[in-house]
Formats: C-alpha cells, structure tokens, sequence
C-alpha cells in the first residue's frame, strides 16, 4: 500500500460486528509479513496500513492497534469493542 492511496476497507465495524471484523483482521495480518496497523474511521470502516504509513497519515484517533500474526484474535476483538464504543459516545450522549 502506498501512502497516498486509501486502502479498500474489509470491513465495517457497525454492519460487520466486532466478531467478524476482528477474524478479518487477524486474516490481513497474516497475509503480510510485517506488522499491520488497525485503523476504524470515523464511518466505521475498518482499514489495514503499514505502522509507518498510518501514523504519518492518521486521522490518530482512528487507530485501534499494530497487529503481528501472533496477535490473539480477543485481543483484536477487545480494541475493536473499545473503537465502537468511542463511535457510539456521540450518539448516547445526544440522546
């Protein structure tokens, strides 16, 4: 990936769910050989970048984690939960 191409997403975390999300995460992370970098944006999609790439072009509070193919999948699963939460937070708040 390129830093001034967006990556595809492959997933989105609303309409995935943080279960599913989480399998496809750790699926991209051992498909590279090097660390991958999490990000969930905004509108909840979910894009994969290498570490350096992301925290050169953030948005920083879209950043969820840097994952290794040793990475446990709860691990994922428990960073992602945290995301949407941080999603959600408006949307309570203003209720």
């Amino acid at each position: 990936m390129s830093g001034g191409r967006v990556p595809q997403p492959i997933a989105n975390l609303l309409l995935d769910g943080w279960e599913e999300t989480a399998r496809r995460v750790l699926r991209r992370v051992r498909f590279w050989s090097r660390p991958q970098a999490c990000m969930v944006l905004a509108n909840a999609d979910v894009v994969m970048r290498d570490p350096d790439v992301a925290a050169r072009l953030g948005p920083a509070d879209a950043f969820v984690g840097t994952y290794t193919r040793q990475t446990p999948v709860n691990v994922i699963q428990d960073d992602l939960i945290a995301r949407l939460r941080e999603l959600a937070r408006p949307i309570v708040e203003a209720a």
